[in-house]
């Protein structure tokens, strides 16, 4: 288990699937977000595969809504020639 410290105004990006929980000494506004790279889709598809198949005990729940905007990123990307065939079939 790893602690790390963030102030106001810091970002702390993390890999997809990273297990974490937020714990603020004072009431605190804090917002999380997703956002993909082509490094580390395949692992962003398994890691949602993976909670819907064997759901844990956590505050988010993968939705079709979810699925939908993967599959735009992934058309997405095929239009714009960053995504090869050889990606397609790894995710």
């Amino acid at each position: 288990m790893a602690h790390v410290s963030v102030g106001k105004g810091d970002v702390l990006v993390q890999a997809p699937g990273t297990i974490h929980a937020v714990v603020t000494p004072e009431d605190a506004l804090v917002a999380g977000f997703f956002f993909y790279i082509a490094a580390t889709f395949s692992r962003t598809i398994k890691c949602l595969t993976l909670s819907v198949r064997e759901p844990l005990h956590e505050n988010d729940d993968p939705k079709c809504p979810d699925w939908h905007n993967l599959i735009t990123v992934v058309q997405n990307l095929c239009i714009q020639g960053l995504f090869t065939p050889e990606h397609v079939h790894n995710v």
